[in-house]
Formats: C-alpha cells, structure tokens, sequence
C-alpha cells in the first residue's frame, strides 16, 4: 500500500490487496498505536493487520502479478493529451491534409524531434508548398496553441498517484519549442515528477537507448518502470528494455482489473 502523502480526511475502509503496487510501509506500524473507531478498520497487509488513514479521493496501482511497480511513465500525444487536434486544425482551416504533411513529419522532423535541428529552420520550404501564407512563427504557434488539451482526467489521475507515493513522469518525442511549452506553458515541469523529451536527450522512442537513459536518470530498475503508451511498437521497446508496459486505449481501460496493471480510484471493496 503507498504511503499516502497529503491527505488529511476520516478513517475509511481500505481493503488493501497482497498484490497492489508502489511506495512501501516504512515499518510495520505498532498495535497499541492503532487508532480505531467511526468509519475505520484494521486491514490486513502483507501478514500485519493495519489501520490507514486514507482518503476515499486517492489512486492506487495493482499489479495481478505483484510486480513493484514505483514509477509511472506516460506519453503525451494521444495519452496524456487528446490527439490530432492540430492537424484536424490544418486540414479544416487550411486544406493541409495529412498526407500533405507526410513528407515533412517523416523526413525532416526527426531530426528536430532528436535535438539535431531548429524546426522552424526547416519548416519555410514546406509552408511554401503546402501555401501557408502567415509566418513560420505563427505555423508554430497555432501548431502549440491547438495542441494544449491534457486529458482532465488523466492528469487528476496523475496528481493523485504522485500524493499517494508513486513517481510519475512523461515521456516523449518532441523537438524543442513544443518541448520549452510542455515545461512551462502547460506547467508539465511541476505536474511531473520526471520529463524524458526527445530532443533534451538526443534520442527517441522507440530507440532502446531512449528507455536506457531515461531508466539511468530514474536512477530505479528497469522492472520498477511502467510505460504507458497508446502506440504498439513503443510498448514492444519498453519492454525489449526490460521496463513493464501497458497498451493505453481510453481512459475507462485504465481500471480494466481483468489487465495485468490496473487503476483504482477510491478503495476497493
């Protein structure tokens, strides 16, 4: 059961489950100093019957395997935040469709997703076929406006899980001006205890030595790592890196408890 940092409303039930996840007792607590009463119970943990003071408003990861889970990471574009806005923008506004921009996101972006170059060194020449007639400036600017939708949800998922003991950081690519909004517009830097961004690292997902030294800067083992992802072969990656992975499909398969790692919110019965 995680330590739950924060909180501060009434003894409620808990049943707390042999194989839940994350953050550890620092000691087993001692019987005498049990506190008991109104809308409290001993629980049974890991062989020792404990009281929690616990809020009905927490999160709790559980592993069907009891694999100990202390860090979370998720990803940004059609995870944490709600994807295609900005290319649904283009293709409605503009009459820029996806294949249109197809060339530019596979070719020269990556390099600008690894650190190597200044996307709007390399954008002016697309906008001139694909007839932007604004600035590069403005292209970038409408391109991190439209794109700043974080799932409510999911990131009140996140808050909670971070109070409740788990580390939880984002990983993604990006090149750096999306990177430098991420960090400060969108306050990711606070919100997340760890931001593993492409371009600050010189490498990307799904590279091994993208799930490497994210795992070196954690400073955690590998098997203490899930990664959350809604793209397949990023999963396969993680898991070539000897991290634990989970396929995000919506935010309701979250708490799927028929998956290996799932979500709780509140406690469970």
């Amino acid at each position: 059961m995680p330590a739950h940092k924060g909180l501060s409303t009434g003894w409620v039930r808990v049943h707390v489950q042999p194989n839940s996840v994350g953050p550890q007792l620092d000691a087993q607590p001692n019987p005498a100093e049990l506190q008991t009463g109104r809308g409290s119970e001993l629980v049974r943990y890991n062989d020792a019957l404990v009281s929690m003071r616990v809020s009905e408003d927490q999160a709790v990861l559980y592993s069907r395997e009891g694999k100990m889970i202390q860090t979370v990471i998720f990803d940004l574009d059609g995870v944490v935040v709600f994807p295609w806005r900005f290319a649904q923008y283009l293709e409605r506004e503009h009459g820029i469709t996806r294949s249109a921009t197809r060339d530019f996101f596979g070719g020269p972006f990556i390099a600008c997703l690894r650190g190597e170059e200044d996307v709007k060194d390399v954008l002016p020449p697309f906008l001139k076929q694909w007839k932007w007639t604004d600035s590069v400036d403005d292209f970038v600017r409408h391109w991190l406006e439209t794109e700043n939708c974080p799932d409510p949800e999911l990131m009140e998922l996140i808050q909670l899980l971070r109070r409740n003991g788990w580390t939880c950081g984002l990983g993604t690519n990006q090149e750096r001006y999306r990177a430098q909004f991420i960090r400060k517009t969108m306050s990711f830097e606070s919100l997340f205890d760890h931001l593993f961004i492409s371009c600050e690292m010189g490498c990307m997902k799904p590279e091994l030595k993208y799930f490497h030294t994210a795992r070196e800067w954690l400073g955690c083992p590998a098997e203490s790592i899930l990664f959350i992802d809604n793209e397949q072969h990023y999963i396969d990656a993680a898991k070539s890196a000897g991290w634990n992975a989970k396929l995000y499909v919506s935010f309701d398969d979250l708490f799927d408890d028929t998956d290996e790692f799932f979500f709780t919110r509140g406690y469970r019965d």
